[in-house]
């Protein structure tokens, strides 16, 4: 039984500020940066917010200009790690179409090799999304 989100609970996970700017865009992909680093050392515990801001060289403050708290930043990491997937698999068919059945085999393992790899490479961020999903 699935679980939705009531209404401020969505408002707190919602990034505070788009940024508009290149060198803002820089700073929100260094906090994702910093936080992705940080599940991944740290396995199920999640980051601080302090921990973030320290390992992507800010302040706190500046971290809460863009992320009402750590679970927004974490959601916003799981969105962009989501969101590569149809990347690797866009960037795999536009590979010239296999023409025989051998061929379309090795396409298809080598897809899946790309999606698992990406998936490994961010398992950590695994418990955040089945948070998230209820």
């Amino acid at each position: 039984m699935k679980r939705s989100l009531d209404r401020k609970t969505r408002i707190a996970l919602e990034p505070r500020k788009q940024p508009r700017q290149q060198r803002s865009s820089k700073v929100v992909d260094r906090i994702l940066d910093a936080a992705l680093v940080l599940t991944r050392e740290q396995g199920t515990k999640t980051p601080t917010t302090l921990a973030i801001a320290q390992r992507a060289g800010l302040s706190v403050g500046s971290i809460y200009q863009y992320f009402p708290n750590k679970e927004a930043i974490l959601l916003d990491l799981a969105r962009r790690w989501l969101s590569s997937f149809p990347e690797v698999i866009a960037k795999r068919i536009k590979v010239a179409p296999p023409t025989n059945r051998e061929e379309f085999r090795r396409e298809v393992r080598k897809l899946f090799i790309d999606t698992s790899r990406l998936y490994l490479e961010n398992a950590s961020l695994m418990p955040v999304i089945e948070a998230i999903s209820g």
